[in-house]
């Protein structure tokens, strides 16, 4: 905008210097009997420009992002009409000062009316839009508001509050809302952009807005009000992610795949740049993938790469969690939260068994696999208990799918691609510190056997005096009970056709 002012000005300097010479030149009593036209010919540039200028809204196929003419264009048509009447005015007053008006007065009118489209045109523009609300002070301004308005909305939800407490269940407290409109939101405002562009075809305005919502993202998590001292930050992650989840169904509402996937790519790689400071495991990131994956459930049969894209970046995700993890304080919740991504995994994965999509099953199988190893490589326990809960789950709900693998060159069934993938994972057994092996090798035991539905143990041995691996398998059923309270229940895994998930330890 800076750079558009000056070249404005720059503009403006002919236009005077063309006063200035016909001024040198001109006989002004010769050009006294012209008044009438000097005062007529400023009044109609002047109206020319204006009206023109106006025109430019009804053409741009941004007008509905305007509330009404920007002050901006006002003062500029203020500034001509001024100047348009400064000779009728002198033609009152004094006539002789009317053709030294009007020397003076048509010039600027003329670059008037080269300015004013101009400035219409780009109070249009989006791309101004966006960059007046990523500056600090909206943001700032609009975080304090919504603040403010969180406050009321909590209040009013306390006082319209119909349970006493203690008598409500859970997803309760999940479901509250903030129905207050702020004004001057800027993440509406992209939302719209976003809109206007897919329905212009406006692949440069798209991709602007899309890099625009990311920057206001980090902007709106970092700002000061939003720490989570004052529970506020959980607002502004609410407003964050459901921000992207609106963006994400405008696209996908487009049955566009090309758009669709630039913004898959896109906010991967600002997942990625989240991940190299070791924040993919926090809010509102660890939604973002989230919501991705909850696309890709849906796309498995229109935008095959996207789901597979979607997959590896849960893999990456967690895999430079491992290699790079967190320390200090939130070492803890930073390893736990790692297992979500190997959930995610397991979640495309399963919806690819419903819809008999082998090919994408096996890509699943493939991701959990290549981050298992990495889990038990790094004894990381957590992961690698989620990575074999993933592995087994799918293997048992092929099977009883009876979902085939998808390359005919292969006579394998899906199941034995899973026992390969956790057979990689067992070989890094020996290379875990012994007690932490120990316990590990009772977990893959209990996998195998839900695997193949008789009980089979993984034991660490020396083999001529090198630890290894050793199978002892069991024509045994393997059954596992679960009681809670009077309850008492058992799974038998040796029934192929029983596909219930229990939680592995």
């Amino acid at each position: 905008m800076k750079k558009n002012s000056k070249i404005k000005l720059l503009a403006l300097l002919p236009f005077i210097l063309l006063s200035v010479v016909l001024m040198y030149f001109a006989n002004l009593k010769d050009l006294a009997t012209y008044n009438i036209a000097f005062v007529s010919t400023g009044i109609g540039i002047a109206t020319f420009s204006i009206s023109f200028s106006f025109l430019q809204y009804q053409f741009s196929p941004y007008k509905a992002l305007l509330r009404s003419i920007s002050n901006r264009h006002l003062i500029y048509c203020y500034a001509v009409v001024f100047i348009a009447v400064i000779p009728l005015v002198n033609l009152i007053i004094n006539k002789t000062y009317v053709p030294t008006a009007g020397i003076v007065c048509i010039p600027l009118l003329i670059y008037g009316a080269i300015l004013l489209p101009i400035i219409s045109i780009e109070e249009c523009n989006p791309l101004l839009y966006m960059e007046k609300s990523l500056k600090d002070n909206n943001i700032q301004q609009y975080l304090e508001l919504y603040k403010a308005e969180e406050a009321k909305s909590k209040e009013k939800r306390e006082k319209l509050e119909l349970s006493l407490p203690g008598e409500s269940p859970m997803h309760s407290f999940s479901t509250k809302y903030n129905t207050s409109v702020i004004p001057n939101d800027p993440f509406a405002l992209l939302c719209n952009v976003i809109e206007l562009g897919l329905k212009n075809g406006d692949r440069v305005i798209f991709e602007e807005a899309i890099n625009n919502f990311f920057i206001l993202t980090d902007l709106s998590v970092n700002n000061k009000n939003a720490d989570y001292s004052s529970g506020f930050r959980f607002s502004v992650n609410k407003q964050v992610t459901d921000t992207f989840e609106i963006i994400l169904g405008q696209v996908v509402g487009t049955k566009n795949v090309p758009m669709i996937s630039g913004l898959v790519y896109k906010t991967g790689d600002f997942l990625k740049e989240k991940a190299i400071n070791k924040l993919q495991t926090t809010s509102p990131y660890n939604e973002f993938v989230g919501i991705l994956v909850r696309y890709a459930k849906t796309a498995m049969s229109t935008n095959r790469d996207c789901v597979l894209y979607i997959g590896s970046l849960c893999r990456e995700l967690a895999q430079k969690g491992v290699y790079e993890p967190e320390t200090g304080e939130r070492e803890s919740f930073f390893r736990i939260h790692l297992t979500h991504f190997a959930h995610y995994l397991t979640k495309i994965g399963q919806e690819a068994i419903l819809l008999k999509d082998s090919d994408i099953l096996y890509r699943c199988i493939e991701d959990l696999g290549f981050l298992g190893c990495t889990a038990v490589k790094n004894n990381h326990y957590h992961l690698t208990i989620e990575c074999l809960q993933g592995l087994v789950q799918l293997g048992r709900e092929a099977r009883a799918a009876e979902v085939k693998c998808f390359w005919r060159h292969c006579a394998l069934d899906m199941t034995d691609h899973v026992d390969e993938r956790v057979q990689w994972m067992v070989t890094w057994l020996p290379k875990v510190p012994e007690n932490d092996a120990k316990s590990l090798c009772e977990t893959f035991s209990t996998a195998y056997s839900r695997l193949y539905g008789k009980k089979l143990t993984v034991e660490l041995e020396d083999i001529n005096g090198v630890k290894g691996v050793v199978f002892k398998k069991s024509e045994e059923k393997h059954v596992e009970s679960f009681s809670k309270d009077k309850y008492y229940q058992t799974v038998d895994y040796s029934d192929y056709k029983e596909i219930k998930e229990f939680k592995l330890y």
